[in-house]
């Protein structure tokens, strides 16, 4: 159950970023924070699918004052983490840490959010990610369907068999 001495707060830093949060008794307590954007796959352009998917997974990557590994080792030096997908009609970003670390993890939070930006070379890597996880899945339909067919078949000649059996013709 709740302790009902936490509360819901909101409030808003010096950079502009909103903070929703639940304010909690002293200590490392958890905090979770998310912003979310109207703008989901439904956004995509028509000619660029999978554009929200691979922007949004992009965003660890790099920022303008940040390569993909010093966030990852700063992130992981407060025990904190960012995580970020996307629905259809929402993308959002969310930011898990302590309250002890909360003031350096929103700067990098806000980092992330307001100046991402990657090499080349890492959103080639991305999309080459991209590409065999989808070849994967098709691989694996196409599995699923032989299987299915398979099944089918068997199941047809047991069928079969009972049917015969249970009209009292003899089997070939």
């Amino acid at each position: 159950l709740a302790d009902p001495a936490d509360r819901r707060v909101a409030t808003h830093r010096p950079d502009g970023l909103k903070i929703l949060g639940e304010q909690q008794r002293a200590g490392a307590t958890p905090r979770r924070g998310k912003r979310g954007f109207d703008a989901g796959v439904a956004a995509n352009a028509g000619d660029k699918p999978g554009l929200a998917g691979i922007t949004t997974s992009m965003l660890t990557e790099g920022t303008k004052n940040r390569d993909g590994l010093t966030i990852s080792r700063e992130l992981a030096q407060l025990g904190a983490g960012i995580n970020s997908g996307s629905t259809l009609d929402l993308t959002s970003v969310s930011l898990n840490t302590l309250t002890t670390t909360l003031d350096p993890a929103l700067a990098i939070y806000a980092d992330i959010l307001r100046d991402p930006a990657y090499a080349q070379s890492d959103l080639d890597r991305r999309k080459r990610l991209s590409i065999a996880a989808i070849q994967q899945a098709n691989e694996t339909i196409k599995k699923l369907g032989t299987e299915r067919d398979d099944l089918a078949r068997r199941l047809n000649e047991v069928t079969e068999l009972y049917n015969k059996l249970a009209s009292g013709k003899k089997s070939e």
